[in-house]
């Protein structure tokens, strides 16, 4: 995780008085979003990226690089689909191109615009490195129905392969409802909608019991989860 103290590193006074003079300008604040994306990456922090990766053994294996801005997902702000978040970044030059991109899209106008609309003046941004995985089906699945909040039901929402086209909101995926017993240990199938995402009614049910792990996990500490998961 690159912290959002390395960003507010590499906004000097120039890039904090441009971005301060961007408004709601979608030419200004392209302007901005190619400078700050030609900045250089400090030196410190290059360096760190650099050994972290190969300690790893990173170097040439498919990475995301994920947008993890610290208002985001709170229960105030969700900011679904607004930051940019780049898939299958190989090679260490690539991978501080696409640090920078992320950075960067707390400046598009999409950006900038929710931040007005709930008043949020603040613009920090962390960044999540981590390797990719080989998805059969992806999605969000919810620990109680989200529509008639019954919790002895578990909604599957769920595509081919990876889930960023469902959780920007670009497509709706299929919808898999199960339905517990009495004691909500074991859970069935009900309903199926939507394109097929192949995911077998074996794999939900199997998909439904991770839920109520992670759920029971947590304490129960909140009314329900929204848990994004891979196959």
């Amino acid at each position: 995780v690159i912290s959002t103290a390395a960003l507010e590193q590499v906004m000097n006074e120039e890039l904090v008085a441009a971005a301060c003079q961007t408004g709601d300008d979608a030419q200004a604040l392209a302007d901005f979003r190619s400078r700050l994306e030609a900045t250089p990456l400090p030196n410190d922090l290059a360096t760190v990226l650099a050994d972290e990766i190969k300690h790893r053994g990173w170097e040439t294996i498919p990475l995301a690089v994920r947008s993890s801005a610290p208002m985001e997902d709170s229960a105030r702000a969700s900011f679904a689909g607004i930051h940019h978040s780049q898939l299958n970044v190989v090679g260490l030059d690539a991978i501080g191109a696409a640090v920078k991109s992320v950075w960067a899209s707390l400046w598009t106008l999409q950006a900038v615009a929710y931040r007005q609309r709930l008043e949020i003046a603040e613009a920090g941004m962390a960044v999540v490195i981590m390797p990719m995985l080989p998805a059969v089906a992806a999605g969000v699945a919810f620990s109680c129905d989200p529509v008639s909040g019954r919790d002895d039901r578990i909604v599957i929402n769920a595509v081919p392969g990876l889930a960023d086209a469902l959780v920007s909101g670009q497509v709706s995926g299929e919808e898999i409802t199960l339905e517990g017993d009495v004691l909500g240990e074991n859970y069935r199938v009900v309903h199926r909608f939507g394109a097929a995402s192949g995911l077998t009614d074996v794999s939900a049910i199997k998909l439904a019991a991770l839920v109520q792990e992670t759920v029971f996990a947590l304490d129960y500490s909140a009314p329900w989860y929204d848990i994004e998961w891979v196959w």
